[in-house]
């Protein structure tokens, strides 16, 4: 007859508890890694559309003033006010020609990304 010995009570090991919470905090810390991702995008989404709008609203601006006294040719540059400071606008217009229309360029650019992003709205006057 075999007689074994067991003389491990139920529970767990230090060994088996340290790799629970090894497992564990790696898990959380993909979870932390995507949560930091989508604050970013979220972020990197909102700054787009604001940067749509603000182009959308310079360029009727720019349109409403090219009806009213003629397209003006040359560029522009100017920041944002309060509380968009980290965007800046570029406008460049171009003279129309004899069978060209005029050229009007409205560009958003964040100054605050690494990569100036920016976003360009372009609309052709005629005479």
């Amino acid at each position: 007859m075999l007689f074994f010995c067991n003389n491990r009570r139920g529970g767990l090991t230090l060994l088996e508890l340290l790799l629970a919470v090894v497992i564990l905090a790696g898990g959380l810390a993909g979870i932390v890694r995507a949560y930091m991702k989508c604050l970013d995008a979220r972020q990197a989404a909102r700054d787009h559309s604001l940067m749509v709008l603000l182009a959308q609203n310079m360029l009727a601006r720019e349109l409403e003033s090219a009806r009213e006294s003629g397209l003006v040719p040359g560029e522009r540059r100017g920041q944002f006010g309060a509380p968009d400071e980290k965007f800046a606008w570029h406008v460049r217009a171009i003279a129309p020609g004899n069978t060209a229309p005029g050229v009007l360029e409205v560009a958003c650019i964040n100054e605050n990304h690494p990569l100036k992003k920016d976003f360009v709205l372009t609309a052709y006057v005629n005479p």
